[in-house]
């Protein structure tokens, strides 16, 4: 009996257009529906006089409006940005012998994607997954990290970039990983490492698996895209708010809109529109992670972890 050919993963033309073509007619079906929405909002005329209550429903209809269009909008650029890497990652595969995949040590489950990684095994093509920012991760954790991959991806070697055990002089390599996952980063230091240059066909940028709260904390995701206060009040679900206020010399707070409120009143942030004031403040509250002042990883156990770097 024959070998059964597998089937490929790549988008035909006409499954690609077919994609584009459903997000279209899905914008038009939601453009209509919140223009319904806001004309039943708007048939009350502007010189009625409307109680408290009234008024508080219609800014939450508006405000909820704008959260179902922003989620809206970034779900269609995260399908059109599937459609495009998938093609990427074809054209890398068969350009490489080796993969390596880059993925965040501090947030191994949202920054891996096993989908390119299924790609690249079932091509026969060797598999490195790298763990990057092992540096800012408890030694220990870093362990049970690759222990666990080693378990779930049993056909891939996994590596950091101290490891270099795998590199050969003139293999043809392809890299992808998430944005700010540190690609160039981790191929510039294995190279000086091993004293090999390595010898990089193509490099691909692929979205993380979800939008979550560490995936905007690393930096995978402008807050302007995203519902933001959505996403910075989850942060503030996990993290030790108590800190938080120490840290950047604000006073107590109850929630993100709280936290923004008061960074907002602490570093001068004054505009006219609410969210375009808390959107700076947000940025500002996430720079801090982004300089490596407050550190954070989740550990296999699904536990997100904080530390605050002292300041002196």
């Amino acid at each position: 009996m024959g070998v059964k050919k597998k089937q490929s993963r790549r988008l035909t033309t006409r499954k690609r257009k077919s994609i584009l073509k459903k997000l279209k007619v899905d914008q038009i079906k939601k453009i209509r529906s919140n223009k319904k929405m806001m004309a039943k909002v708007e048939r009350i005329p502007a010189s009625v006089l409307k109680t408290d209550e009234e008024i508080m429903q219609l800014e939450e209809i508006k405000r909820l409006s704008k959260i179902r269009k922003t989620e809206y909008e970034e779900k269609m650029r995260n399908t059109v940005k599937v459609v495009e890497y998938v093609e990427q990652i074809e054209k890398m595969i068969s350009k490489c012998e080796t993969v390596v995949e880059v993925i965040d040590a501090r947030d191994v489950e949202s920054s891996r994607r096993m989908d390119v990684e299924q790609m690249v095994i079932e091509r026969g093509i060797k598999l490195v997954i790298m763990l990057n920012f092992v540096e800012y991760v408890p030694k220990d954790v870093v362990e049970s990290l690759k222990n666990d991959l080693c378990k779930k991806v049993g056909e891939a070697m996994i590596r950091t970039p101290e490891e270099n055990d795998w590199v050969e002089e003139g293999m043809k390599i392809g890299v992808f990983g998430n944005s700010k996952c540190g690609k160039n980063f981790v191929i510039e230091k294995i190279s000086i490492n091993s004293g090999i240059i390595m010898n990089v066909a193509m490099t691909v940028s692929v979205p993380p698996k979800e939008v979550c709260a560490l995936s905007i904390i690393r930096g995978c995701h402008s807050l302007s895209d995203v519902p933001f206060r959505k996403y910075i009040n989850m942060i503030t679900e996990m993290i030790d708010r108590n800190e938080v206020a120490r840290h950047y010399k604000i006073c107590g707070f109850e929630s993100g809109d709280e936290m923004l409120e008061c960074i907002c009143m602490e570093y001068g942030i004054d505009r006219d529109d609410e969210n375009v004031k808390f959107l700076e403040a947000g940025n500002r509250f996430l720079e801090e992670f982004h300089r490596n002042k407050i550190l954070f990883w989740k550990g296999i156990d699904g536990k997100v972890c904080f530390e605050f770097v002292s300041t002196g």
